[in-house]
């Protein structure tokens, strides 16, 4: 993938999740000091974004695969985000790969613990 396009990737779809993923994190960790385990948190965020969109069937289907996929991290959350709206696993799995690194960068720059974005 060449710079152009990560720079768009960045800035778009991939990189805009990603930082909603972050602040969203630590606004539901705010709120909710109640939730103990990252899974938790994860499952009220996509409760949140999708009340707020009024999309009941895109959030149970991000709710099912998110419960899915356990303690895979915020990483992974951001991805099956995009899965939903924006295709992410449509794409080549290099290119997943590359939007990996966008949004492990963007969770990093935000302040978001290692632990956290990458799971258990």
């Amino acid at each position: 993938m060449g710079r152009f396009l990560m720079w768009i990737a960045r800035r778009g779809a991939v990189g805009g999740t990603a930082k909603w993923a972050a602040a969203a994190y630590r606004r539901v960790r705010s709120l909710h000091p109640e939730l103990e385990a990252d899974g938790e948190v994860f499952l009220k965020m996509i409760e949140y974004r999708y009340q707020a969109l009024g999309e009941a069937r895109r959030r149970d289907r991000v709710l099912h695969l998110a419960k899915g996929h356990g303690r895979a991290g915020l990483r992974m959350l951001v991805a099956i985000v995009l899965g939903e709206e924006a295709g992410f696993f449509d794409n080549p799995p290099e290119t997943q790969m590359q939007f990996f690194k966008i949004i492990e960068g963007e969770l990093v720059k935000s302040g978001i613990p290692t632990s956290v974005i990458r799971g258990a």
